[in-house]
Protein backbone atom coordinates (compact mmCIF):
# COMPACT_ATOMS: atom_id res chain seq x y z
CA UNK A 1 0.00 0.00 0.00
CA UNK A 2 1.13 3.47 -1.13
CA UNK A 3 1.98 5.87 1.61
CA UNK A 4 -0.38 8.86 1.70
CA UNK A 5 0.58 11.82 -0.37
CA UNK A 6 0.01 14.93 1.23
CA UNK A 7 -0.16 18.02 -1.27
CA UNK A 8 1.42 15.62 -3.94
CA UNK A 9 4.78 16.40 -2.78
CA UNK A 10 4.78 14.77 0.99
CA UNK A 11 4.24 10.55 1.47
CA UNK A 12 3.55 10.15 5.12
CA UNK A 13 5.64 7.37 6.27
CA UNK A 14 4.52 7.22 10.01
CA UNK A 15 2.80 8.71 12.60
CA UNK A 16 5.61 10.25 15.25
CA UNK A 17 3.85 12.26 18.33
CA UNK A 18 0.17 12.68 18.27
CA UNK A 19 -1.61 15.27 21.00
CA UNK A 20 -4.99 16.71 21.22
CA UNK A 21 -4.16 19.63 18.83
CA UNK A 22 -1.39 18.45 16.41
CA UNK A 23 0.00 14.90 15.29
CA UNK A 24 3.64 14.70 14.04
CA UNK A 25 4.72 12.23 11.25
CA UNK A 26 7.80 10.80 9.71
CA UNK A 27 7.45 11.78 6.14
CA UNK A 28 9.53 11.65 2.96
CA UNK A 29 9.68 14.84 0.55
CA UNK A 30 9.36 13.35 -2.53
CA UNK A 31 10.60 16.49 -4.51
CA UNK A 32 14.10 16.80 -3.14
CA UNK A 33 14.26 12.76 -1.90
CA UNK A 34 14.74 13.44 1.67
CA UNK A 35 13.18 12.48 4.89
CA UNK A 36 11.25 15.22 6.84
CA UNK A 37 8.50 15.43 9.68
CA UNK A 38 5.73 16.79 9.22
CA UNK A 39 2.99 18.55 11.60
CA UNK A 40 -1.07 18.36 10.98
CA UNK A 41 -3.81 19.24 12.94
CA UNK A 42 -5.78 16.94 14.64
CA UNK A 43 -9.58 16.07 13.26
CA UNK A 44 -10.85 17.43 16.24
CA UNK A 45 -8.78 20.56 16.79
CA UNK A 46 -9.30 21.51 12.83
CA UNK A 47 -12.96 22.18 14.23
CA UNK A 48 -11.91 24.92 16.65
CA UNK A 49 -11.68 28.63 16.22
CA UNK A 50 -8.58 30.00 15.47
CA UNK A 51 -6.58 26.44 15.21
CA UNK A 52 -5.54 26.70 11.67
CA UNK A 53 -4.27 30.75 12.41
CA UNK A 54 -2.50 29.02 15.01
CA UNK A 55 -0.55 26.49 13.36
CA UNK A 56 0.09 29.21 10.41
CA UNK A 57 1.17 31.77 12.96
CA UNK A 58 3.39 29.40 14.23
CA UNK A 59 5.01 28.44 10.95
CA UNK A 60 5.64 31.95 10.37
CA UNK A 61 7.71 32.86 13.12
CA UNK A 62 9.88 29.86 12.82
CA UNK A 63 10.12 30.14 9.25
CA UNK A 64 11.92 33.90 10.59
CA UNK A 65 14.61 32.31 12.04
CA UNK A 66 17.58 30.83 10.41
CA UNK A 67 20.07 29.53 12.68
CA UNK A 68 21.77 25.93 13.01
CA UNK A 69 20.46 25.93 17.25
CA UNK A 70 17.07 26.54 15.88
CA UNK A 71 14.92 23.23 14.22
CA UNK A 72 14.57 24.45 10.25
CA UNK A 73 10.93 25.15 8.95
CA UNK A 74 11.57 23.79 5.73
CA UNK A 75 7.95 24.34 4.43
CA UNK A 76 4.65 25.89 5.48
CA UNK A 77 1.44 24.43 3.12
CA UNK A 78 -2.45 24.07 2.69
CA UNK A 79 -4.02 21.40 1.92
CA UNK A 80 -6.75 21.09 0.13
CA UNK A 81 -9.68 21.60 2.44
CA UNK A 82 -7.46 25.24 3.79
CA UNK A 83 -5.69 23.42 6.75
CA UNK A 84 -2.32 24.63 7.18
CA UNK A 85 1.10 21.93 7.81
CA UNK A 86 4.41 22.56 9.00
CA UNK A 87 7.35 21.09 7.41
CA UNK A 88 10.93 20.61 9.73
CA UNK A 89 13.68 19.29 9.48
CA UNK A 90 13.67 15.39 10.89
CA UNK A 91 16.08 15.28 13.78
CA UNK A 92 17.70 12.43 15.36
CA UNK A 93 18.55 11.73 18.67
CA UNK A 94 16.60 13.17 22.20
CA UNK A 95 15.04 16.08 24.40
CA UNK A 96 17.30 17.66 26.79
CA UNK A 97 14.28 16.10 29.26
CA UNK A 98 14.99 12.35 28.11
CA UNK A 99 18.54 12.73 28.67
CA UNK A 100 17.79 14.28 32.38
CA UNK A 101 15.09 11.70 33.44
CA UNK A 102 18.45 8.92 32.46
CA UNK A 103 21.18 10.83 33.58
CA UNK A 104 20.24 13.52 36.04
CA UNK A 105 22.54 15.81 36.79
CA UNK A 106 25.25 16.77 35.03
CA UNK A 107 28.84 17.72 34.61
CA UNK A 108 29.57 20.92 34.14
CA UNK A 109 31.44 21.22 30.87
CA UNK A 110 28.58 19.22 29.75
CA UNK A 111 26.12 21.51 30.89
CA UNK A 112 27.66 24.61 29.59
CA UNK A 113 28.42 22.86 25.83
CA UNK A 114 24.57 22.68 25.93
CA UNK A 115 23.74 26.41 27.44
CA UNK A 116 25.96 27.83 24.95
CA UNK A 117 24.24 26.57 22.05
CA UNK A 118 20.64 27.04 23.74
CA UNK A 119 21.72 31.12 23.83
CA UNK A 120 22.88 31.34 20.52
CA UNK A 121 19.98 29.84 19.05
CA UNK A 122 17.60 32.04 21.57
CA UNK A 123 20.03 35.34 20.45
CA UNK A 124 18.66 34.69 16.92
CA UNK A 125 14.83 34.05 18.40
CA UNK A 126 15.31 37.46 20.24
CA UNK A 127 17.37 39.09 17.57
CA UNK A 128 13.71 38.14 15.53
CA UNK A 129 12.01 40.18 17.93
CA UNK A 130 10.29 36.82 19.15
CA UNK A 131 10.09 35.38 22.88
CA UNK A 132 9.74 31.72 22.86
CA UNK A 133 7.75 31.87 26.42
CA UNK A 134 8.00 28.00 26.58
CA UNK A 135 12.01 27.36 26.69
CA UNK A 136 12.64 23.87 28.62
CA UNK A 137 14.20 20.67 28.59
CA UNK A 138 11.34 19.23 26.37
CA UNK A 139 11.71 22.36 23.74
CA UNK A 140 15.51 22.04 23.82
CA UNK A 141 16.76 18.77 21.20
CA UNK A 142 20.03 17.21 21.39
CA UNK A 143 21.27 15.71 18.12
CA UNK A 144 24.15 13.72 18.75
CA UNK A 145 27.73 14.78 17.01
CA UNK A 146 29.47 11.89 19.00
CA UNK A 147 29.71 10.73 22.54
CA UNK A 148 28.95 13.80 25.06
CA UNK A 149 29.30 16.29 21.59
CA UNK A 150 25.37 16.95 21.55
CA UNK A 151 24.04 19.48 18.51
CA UNK A 152 20.96 21.91 20.47
CA UNK A 153 18.13 22.60 18.87
CA UNK A 154 15.53 24.84 19.86
CA UNK A 155 12.06 23.37 18.93
CA UNK A 156 8.05 24.46 19.29
CA UNK A 157 7.33 28.05 18.47
CA UNK A 158 3.61 26.92 19.25
CA UNK A 159 3.59 29.56 22.32
CA UNK A 160 5.82 32.10 20.59
CA UNK A 161 4.99 35.76 20.90
CA UNK A 162 5.73 38.59 18.51
CA UNK A 163 5.60 42.47 19.60
CA UNK A 164 2.24 43.41 18.72
CA UNK A 165 1.46 40.08 17.63
CA UNK A 166 -2.37 39.17 19.08
CA UNK A 167 -3.02 36.13 21.20
CA UNK A 168 -5.48 33.73 19.57
CA UNK A 169 -8.47 32.25 22.24
CA UNK A 170 -8.40 35.09 24.72
CA UNK A 171 -5.46 33.62 25.93
CA UNK A 172 -3.09 36.00 26.32
CA UNK A 173 -0.04 37.44 27.98
CA UNK A 174 -0.59 41.00 27.72
CA UNK A 175 -3.95 40.82 29.70
CA UNK A 176 -5.27 39.65 32.90
CA UNK A 177 -6.85 36.65 31.63
CA UNK A 178 -5.33 32.91 31.59
CA UNK A 179 -1.76 32.68 30.17
CA UNK A 180 0.23 29.80 29.08
CA UNK A 181 3.28 27.64 29.26
CA UNK A 182 5.18 25.07 31.45
CA UNK A 183 4.89 26.45 34.96
CA UNK A 184 8.00 24.60 36.60
CA UNK A 185 10.13 26.73 33.93
CA UNK A 186 7.79 30.04 33.85
CA UNK A 187 9.51 33.80 34.78
CA UNK A 188 8.19 35.34 37.66
CA UNK A 189 6.03 37.84 35.36
CA UNK A 190 4.88 35.26 33.28
CA UNK A 191 3.29 33.78 36.75
CA UNK A 192 1.67 36.69 37.73
CA UNK A 193 0.75 37.87 34.78
CA UNK A 194 2.67 40.95 33.98
CA UNK A 195 0.94 43.00 30.76
CA UNK A 196 4.66 43.25 29.25
CA UNK A 197 7.41 41.06 28.97
CA UNK A 198 10.33 40.14 27.27
CA UNK A 199 13.36 38.15 26.31
CA UNK A 200 14.54 38.44 30.24
CA UNK A 201 11.95 35.78 30.57
CA UNK A 202 13.35 33.53 28.62
CA UNK A 203 16.33 34.41 30.57
CA UNK A 204 15.08 33.01 33.33
CA UNK A 205 13.57 29.76 31.47
CA UNK A 206 17.03 28.85 30.62
CA UNK A 207 17.91 29.83 34.30
CA UNK A 208 15.99 26.95 35.58
CA UNK A 209 16.91 24.68 32.85
CA UNK A 210 20.57 25.03 33.90
CA UNK A 211 19.67 24.87 37.89
CA UNK A 212 18.32 21.56 36.98
CA UNK A 213 21.06 20.15 34.55
CA UNK A 214 23.70 20.80 37.54
CA UNK A 215 21.48 20.06 40.68
CA UNK A 216 19.46 17.26 39.25
CA UNK A 217 15.93 18.86 39.98
CA UNK A 218 14.26 22.23 39.53
CA UNK A 219 14.22 25.22 41.90
CA UNK A 220 11.36 24.75 44.08
CA UNK A 221 10.81 21.32 43.05
CA UNK A 222 9.22 20.38 46.41
CA UNK A 223 6.53 22.25 46.53
CA UNK A 224 2.59 21.91 45.45
CA UNK A 225 1.00 23.99 42.48
CA UNK A 226 -0.14 26.70 44.88
CA UNK A 227 2.56 27.22 46.24
CA UNK A 228 5.04 26.82 43.42
CA UNK A 229 3.66 29.89 41.65
CA UNK A 230 3.94 32.19 44.52
CA UNK A 231 7.92 30.81 45.46
CA UNK A 232 8.11 31.44 41.37
CA UNK A 233 6.35 34.56 41.61
CA UNK A 234 8.23 36.32 44.27
CA UNK A 235 11.00 33.98 46.11
CA UNK A 236 14.53 33.83 44.89
CA UNK A 237 15.49 30.30 44.12
CA UNK A 238 18.60 28.46 46.72
CA UNK A 239 21.87 29.33 45.28
CA UNK A 240 23.39 27.19 42.76
CA UNK A 241 26.27 26.80 44.84
CA UNK A 242 24.27 25.25 47.68
CA UNK A 243 22.37 22.11 45.77
CA UNK A 244 25.66 21.62 43.48
CA UNK A 245 28.30 22.65 45.52
CA UNK A 246 31.09 21.54 43.13
CA UNK A 247 30.04 23.78 40.34
CA UNK A 248 32.33 26.24 39.46
CA UNK A 249 31.20 29.50 40.47
CA UNK A 250 31.48 31.61 37.82
CA UNK A 251 29.06 29.24 36.04
CA UNK A 252 27.08 28.54 39.53
CA UNK A 253 26.83 32.92 39.82
CA UNK A 254 25.31 33.39 36.32
CA UNK A 255 22.40 30.83 36.69
CA UNK A 256 22.01 32.59 39.97
CA UNK A 257 21.72 36.35 38.33
CA UNK A 258 19.26 34.78 35.21
CA UNK A 259 16.92 33.26 37.92
CA UNK A 260 16.32 37.12 39.50
CA UNK A 261 12.87 37.57 40.71
CA UNK A 262 13.45 41.49 39.70
CA UNK A 263 14.11 40.73 35.89
CA UNK A 264 16.13 43.95 35.89
CA UNK A 265 18.84 42.41 37.52
CA UNK A 266 18.97 39.28 34.98
CA UNK A 267 20.84 39.42 32.03
CA UNK A 268 19.64 41.65 29.78
CA UNK A 269 19.54 39.10 26.94
CA UNK A 270 20.90 35.63 25.71
CA UNK A 271 24.04 37.42 24.52
CA UNK A 272 25.06 38.71 27.71
CA UNK A 273 24.01 35.34 29.92
CA UNK A 274 26.20 33.55 26.99
CA UNK A 275 29.06 36.07 28.08
CA UNK A 276 28.96 35.33 31.62
CA UNK A 277 29.32 31.63 30.32
CA UNK A 278 32.22 31.82 28.36
CA UNK A 279 34.58 32.95 31.23
CA UNK A 280 38.12 31.79 32.67
CA UNK A 281 36.78 28.80 34.45
CA UNK A 282 34.63 27.50 30.87
CA UNK A 283 35.99 24.10 30.11
CA UNK A 284 39.30 24.10 27.86
CA UNK A 285 38.05 23.78 23.70
CA UNK A 286 39.04 20.85 22.33
CA UNK A 287 39.28 19.59 18.66
CA UNK A 288 35.93 18.24 18.92
CA UNK A 289 34.46 21.15 20.41
CA UNK A 290 36.05 23.93 17.91
CA UNK A 291 33.90 21.53 15.20
CA UNK A 292 30.43 21.93 17.37
CA UNK A 293 31.78 25.94 17.46
CA UNK A 294 32.07 26.24 13.99
CA UNK A 295 28.87 24.35 13.06
CA UNK A 296 27.00 26.94 15.95
CA UNK A 297 28.75 29.85 15.98
CA UNK A 298 25.42 32.17 14.31
CA UNK A 299 24.07 31.77 11.16
CA UNK A 300 25.95 34.41 9.71
CA UNK A 301 29.32 32.83 10.39
CA UNK A 302 28.69 29.32 9.53
CA UNK A 303 32.33 27.65 8.80
CA UNK A 304 32.93 24.13 8.15
CA UNK A 305 36.07 22.22 9.92
CA UNK A 306 38.70 21.09 7.94
CA UNK A 307 38.69 17.35 7.01
CA UNK A 308 42.06 17.06 9.42
CA UNK A 309 39.89 19.11 12.30
CA UNK A 310 37.24 16.46 11.47
CA UNK A 311 39.81 13.77 11.77
CA UNK A 312 40.94 14.96 15.45
CA UNK A 313 37.70 14.72 16.89
CA UNK A 314 36.14 11.70 15.66
CA UNK A 315 39.63 10.81 16.93
CA UNK A 316 38.89 12.16 20.63
CA UNK A 317 35.10 11.29 20.71
CA UNK A 318 34.72 7.88 18.39
CA UNK A 319 33.93 7.62 14.66
CA UNK A 320 30.11 8.80 13.93
CA UNK A 321 28.12 5.86 12.10
CA UNK A 322 25.03 7.11 10.81
CA UNK A 323 24.10 10.85 9.23
CA UNK A 324 20.83 12.45 10.75
CA UNK A 325 18.45 13.19 7.96
CA UNK A 326 17.64 16.84 7.56
CA UNK A 327 20.84 17.55 9.39
CA UNK A 328 24.39 18.33 9.03
CA UNK A 329 25.01 16.24 12.37
CA UNK A 330 26.18 12.84 12.32
CA UNK A 331 24.58 10.36 15.18
CA UNK A 332 25.56 7.01 17.10
CA UNK A 333 23.66 3.89 15.76
CA UNK A 334 20.87 3.13 16.15
CA UNK A 335 19.51 6.91 16.11
CA UNK A 336 16.44 7.54 18.05
CA UNK A 337 13.73 10.05 16.22
CA UNK A 338 11.72 12.07 18.36
CA UNK A 339 9.00 15.09 17.47
CA UNK A 340 10.31 18.40 16.23
CA UNK A 341 7.48 19.75 18.21
CA UNK A 342 5.31 19.06 21.19
CA UNK A 343 1.86 18.84 20.16
CA UNK A 344 0.55 19.21 23.72
CA UNK A 345 3.09 20.41 26.40
CA UNK A 346 1.60 23.69 27.86
CA UNK A 347 -0.39 24.71 31.09
CA UNK A 348 -3.27 27.29 30.81
CA UNK A 349 -4.04 28.77 34.30
CA UNK A 350 -5.01 31.72 35.95
CA UNK A 351 -1.97 34.13 37.05
CA UNK A 352 -1.41 35.31 40.14
CA UNK A 353 -4.18 37.66 40.77
CA UNK A 354 -6.20 37.49 38.06
CA UNK A 355 -9.86 37.32 39.19
CA UNK A 356 -11.35 34.29 40.69
CA UNK A 357 -14.04 33.59 37.72
CA UNK A 358 -11.45 32.62 35.29
CA UNK A 359 -10.48 28.77 36.76
CA UNK A 360 -7.10 26.98 35.79
CA UNK A 361 -7.25 24.61 32.88
CA UNK A 362 -5.09 22.16 31.80
CA UNK A 363 -3.96 20.90 28.68
CA UNK A 364 -2.78 17.00 28.76
CA UNK A 365 0.66 15.99 28.01
CA UNK A 366 0.49 13.72 25.12
CA UNK A 367 3.29 11.81 22.63
CA UNK A 368 5.82 13.44 24.88
CA UNK A 369 9.31 11.46 25.14
CA UNK A 370 9.80 12.49 28.72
Amino acid sequence: MKPELLDGRYALLRQLAAGGNARIFVAEDTKLARPVAVKLLTPPAATQPHASERLEREGRIAGAIAHPNVCALTDLGTLRNGEPYLVFELLQGETLATRLDRVGAMPADQVVRVAEQLLLGLQAVHESGVVHRDVKPENVFLVDLAPGLPLVKIIDFGTALVPGDRELDGVSLTSTGLVVGTVEYMSPEQVRGVRDFDARSDVYSVGVILYEMLAGKRPFADRAMGDLLRSIGFEKAPPVAEVAPRTPRTLARAVDIALSVERERRHPDASAFLMALRSPHAPPMTAATRVLAAVTEGATSRVAPDAEEWDMATKETGPPSVLAPGTLAPVRSPPREAPQVDPESTTVYRPLGAPEGQDPQKKEKDGKER
